[in-house]
């Protein structure tokens, strides 16, 4: 998905959230209403490289990232962000 699909979808998210653009939104609350756990990297893997890669080398490099395994999902986010 490309940037302009991302800001798309993230509108359409805030819109049936009923969250404008000037408001936070809180991802926690929609893991909840939509089933899908919210998991830190750290608690995900306990992998050094990646750990030191993602939150001391190059922590603004990504957010969060959605994992598909068939029909479920999973979030793992980047708690320095």
């Amino acid at each position: 998905m490309n940037k302009a699909a991302l800001s798309r979808l993230a509108m359409a998210v805030r819109a049936d959230f009923e969250v404008s653009q000037n408001e936070p939104f809180d991802p926690m609350e929609w893991s909840k209403e939509n089933g899908i756990p919210f998991i830190s990297i750290r608690d995900f893997t306990a992998d050094a490289a990646a750990l030191r890669r993602f939150l001391e080398e190059k922590p603004r490099v990504w957010s969060a990232a959605l994992l598909r395994d068939g029909r479920r999902h999973l979030v793992i986010y980047n708690p320095e962000c």
